[in-house]
């Protein structure tokens, strides 16, 4: 049987300054544990694991690559931009703005040959920045190309727990320019990976936290990504089903069972009237 004992020591410096420190200390009865894995369920070192759900540690060492991946990143996009400084249209683009024009005078989201969410992005962006103001949006999709680098490396950090091994792994991304240009272009390779890296990030904090919360943030950049590239309509059932099983073998899939049977079923419950209004 597995106890997490927390100990919180208040230790005090001579400036008066308090900090509060918890002290996890494993007690791992031998009988109890050989139990457990006779009954199939999880180590005691996985549950231990699943219960502080901290992931690696935050420090300078951690925070330091970051940041330089931030630069890096900001000055390869910024560069290419000044390069490049006008809207990039693509043989799609006619396409996306005129759903945008459907979108601003009839409100209708459903078009037989494009999905609402970038006609959306669009739409959003021109609303603010001008209806003709077309450079606003490449300008928007590479600082979400930038975004994206970052959520990379804290992907990389949270799977590998190598701070050095995710900024090399990020830089692949960071001094990309073929990807760069493909996210400056107006056309829906840019925001959609800003959303998958996104949906990662909430899945692996989701698995760390055990938090049923995070599947409605989940669910909403999973139902933008398929709403923006159709390639993507499976991929919210293999991810959740990778979710619940790996629940399943910590014991942990009552608590989040029903957040993620709902979020998924309202997924497809949009999908559904989606596919029929385009294909009937």
């Amino acid at each position: 049987m597995l106890h997490c004992e927390w100990e919180e020591m208040r230790a005090y410096n001579q400036g008066g300054r308090t900090s509060l420190k918890k002290d996890f200390r494993l007690v791992d009865d031998v009988t109890a544990e050989s139990e457990t894995g006779a009954s199939g369920g999880a180590t005691a070192q996985q549950r231990l694991r699943w219960q502080l759900a901290g992931g690696p540690g935050w420090n300078k060492d951690v925070l330091l690559p970051g940041t330089l991946v931030l630069i890096i990143t900001t000055l390869t996009v910024c560069i290419y931009y000044l390069y490049h400084p006008y809207a990039e249209l693509t043989a799609d683009t006619p396409g996306y703005m005129e759903f945008v024009r459907q979108l601003r005078t009839t409100g209708n989201p459903i078009n037989v040959f494009r999905l609402p969410t970038y006609p959306l992005f669009i739409l959003l962006i021109t609303l603010l920045a001008g209806p003709n103001n077309l450079l606003a949006v490449s300008i928007v999709q590479g600082i979400l190309y930038i975004l994206a680098t970052l959520e990379c490396y804290l992907l990389a950090y949270l799977i590998f727990g190598r701070a050095w091994l995710a900024f090399v792994l990020s830089l692949l991304l960071a001094t990309n320019v073929i990807l760069i240009s493909y996210s400056k272009l107006l056309m829906t390779e840019g925001l959609s990976l800003w959303l998958l890296m996104t949906s990662l990030l909430l899945a692996l904090r989701l698995l760390q936290s055990g938090d049923g919360r995070l599947f409605k943030w989940l669910a909403l950049c999973l139902g933008l990504l398929f709403f923006t590239r159709p390639e993507w309509a499976a991929f919210p059932v293999l991810l959740y089903a990778y979710l619940l099983w790996m629940h399943y073998r910590r014991g942990q899939l009552r608590p989040i069972l029903m957040r993620a049977m709902l979020s998924l079923a309202l997924l497809y419950t949009l999908l559904g009237p989606m596919w029929l209004a385009t294909t009937l």
